[in-house]
């Protein structure tokens, strides 16, 4: 993005809190500022704020690399924050990145100039320069690591005064927090009665006569522990986890034994290094610390993991005779026997901004056991998000129908909804869609349901929602979230669609613009006549703001549903 030496983005003196800085940077959010230091450096210092052009407005994080390392981050810091003083030891460094993120606020923020910030660089001399003075060696504090206890107390501070406002738009009650939780142990105890409700409701229902009875036990003893005294609470909260885990793993839709999965590493907070809605996807962004595999045992005490690669060697095409090492995974997804696994995978050949097959997603499929590894699709082109179809053939995302994006400013060619036989061969173009589309799965009655970017007569930030079409491309249609009124409040996309088994409403990841494929999850049911705005929709983690739209974290992913109480998904507290 822009970046203007000593003045702002509005091109004014910068200004932080009144105070006027004869140096620095004004810039957007978001934005990356990348310097090669060529090892010749010793510390970098700034004052990081919102300039005061801004009127108090908007909102950032300012985060430090180092040879890609993650340094420092100031947090989410409004224009009303005190300015933050950064100081980072450089001794060694190539390259320092210096990365603005918009804070949440939307468009009016991340693309104007409300994120301006003086980045001063004290001490940044050359190889050739002898260092005039060693400084002490300044490392940042790790990220704070949370216990759960931890964790709701600050949910408990952060969200009661928010649960009338989202009673109205939560799917379960019980997932608020509520004026009556003093604590943590109130919390998990009070959602652990629900579940035990849930339970007993169901047919066939579970036996948790022993389950209630520690949980009356607990119960009880939590009513007669006073709040302040710490440790007894903390004890029982201990206690009452554990237990949890056992209502919840007692659940009869958890009659499977095996969970296929990907390991993917999320990628750093720029657009440029891959934290986009359509950059995330191309194959030069990989970060080869991948792989393809099965959880075993997932709901015992000692769940094993098996690399479903790891002896696999492909049976054709340019990869015949090799095994695919390192390099990038996406999108794994089960055939309906449940014998093979198809997949996306690149070399991830670091070709920024330029494609070509080594830098590129291509289609694999494998058998469960690691047998029978086959290259489905190649070429210059990424081909992405497959997805079994019941009428034998594959839906996948490409590139290969051509465009490209028209806001970005940088090549980001638009992929959308194809179709093979399994063995690569019949490719066909579904979709004549000019922008991108993702992750296509099959709903209840058989249709393709996936998420389309539509900005036609909308803002850009506001329409990736739901669409279905037949298998063979025809009738597409937004189901959902079809024309905003406002940026905030809701969604800006809704990602990794899915249907509920025995239900018409569909589970999904509520995502920002300006990010990747995680963020809240939230339950979407097509039949609630629209508004605009929340009616159709429904919050499962009301705990978690919406990522962009209202400034939330990036939490949750990939939803699988099994029913419209019960999910799988991934998370990081």
């Amino acid at each position: 993005q822009k970046a203007l030496a000593k003045k702002s983005v509005g091109g004014n003196a910068i200004k932080l809190h009144g105070k006027t800085y004869a140096r620095g940077v004004g810039t957007h959010s978001p934005g990356q500022i990348s310097i090669n230091l060529a090892g010749g450096a010793t510390r970098f210092t700034a004052d990081v704020g919102i300039d005061d052009e801004a009127n108090g407005g908007g909102s950032i994080e300012f985060i430090v690399y180092a040879d890609k390392k993650r340094l420092y981050t100031t947090g989410r810091i409004t224009g009303k924050d005190p300015v933050k003083q950064v100081d980072v030891e450089l001794t060694g460094v190539k390259q320092l990145d210096l990365v603005i993120t918009d804070g949440g606020d939307g468009y009016g923020n991340d693309h104007t100039d409300l994120a301006d910030a003086r980045i001063e660089l004290s001490d940044l001399v050359a190889k050739k320069i002898e260092t005039v003075r060693k400084p002490e060696t300044i490392k940042p504090p790790p990220p704070p690591k949370m216990t759960e206890w931890e964790v709701l107390m600050a949910e408990i501070g952060r969200c009661r005064g928010e649960r009338k406002h989202l009673e109205s738009e939560t799917f379960q009650s019980a997932s608020l927090i509520m004026e009556a939780d003093r604590d943590s142990l109130d919390v998990v105890l009070r959602r652990m009665a629900a579940l035990l409700d849930h339970l007993k409701h169901l047919t066939p229902a579970p036996d948790l006569s022993a389950q209630q009875a520690e949980w009356d036990r607990l119960n009880t003893q939590s009513q007669a522990a006073d709040v302040k005294d710490l440790d007894a609470r903390k004890a029982l909260f201990d206690q009452a986890v554990k237990l949890r885990r056992q209502v919840v793993l007692a659940n009869p839709l958890l009659n499977f034994d095996k969970i296929v999965f990907i390991k993917k590493q999320f990628y750093p907070p720029a657009e440029g290094d891959g934290n986009h809605m359509c950059d995330q996807y191309f194959g030069f962004m990989a970060i080869h610390e991948g792989g393809l595999f099965v959880l075993e045992n997932p709901f015992s005490d000692k769940p094993t993991v098996r690399d479903v690669l790891a002896d696999s060697v492909c049976q054709n095409g340019r990869f015949k005779g090799q095994k695919l090492e390192k390099g990038g995974f996406q999108s794994p997804d089960l055939s309906y026997d449940g014998k093979q696994i198809i997949f996306c995978w690149t070399e991830g050949e670091n070709t920024k901004y330029k494609w070509t097959e080594r830098s590129t997603y291509h289609l694999f499929s494998v058998n469960v056991d690691g047998t029978n590894l086959q290259q489905l699709t190649d070429g210059v082109a990424n081909d992405l998000m497959p997805c079994w179809m019941p009428n034998g053939r594959v839906a996948f995302m490409s590139e290969r129908r051509g465009g490209y994006g028209r806001c970005h400013g940088r090549p980001v060619p638009s992929f959308t909804l194809h179709s093979m036989f399994p063995d690569g061969s019949d490719i066909v173009c579904l979709s004549p869609h000019e922008t991108n589309e993702w992750n296509p799965s099959i709903d209840n009655d058989g249709m393709i349901v996936y998420t389309r970017w539509d900005y036609v007569d909308r803002g850009f930030n506001q329409a990736h929602h739901p669409w279905i079409t037949t298998p063979d491309g025809r009738d597409a249609r937004a189901i959902q979230g079809n024309f905003a009124r406002q940026q905030g409040g809701r969604p800006h996309q809704e990602q990794s669609v899915r249907a509920i088994p025995g239900s018409p409403k569909l589970i999904a990841t509520a995502c920002g613009h300006h990010g990747q494929i995680y963020g809240s999850l939230i339950l979407i049911d097509p039949r609630i006549e629209e508004d605009d705005l929340m009616s159709t929709t429904k919050r499962l983690t009301p705990e978690i703001k919406f990522y962009e739209s209202e400034g939330g974290p990036q939490h949750y992913g990939t939803p699988w549903p099994l029913s419209e109480y019960v999910y799988l998904a991934v998370h990081d507290p």
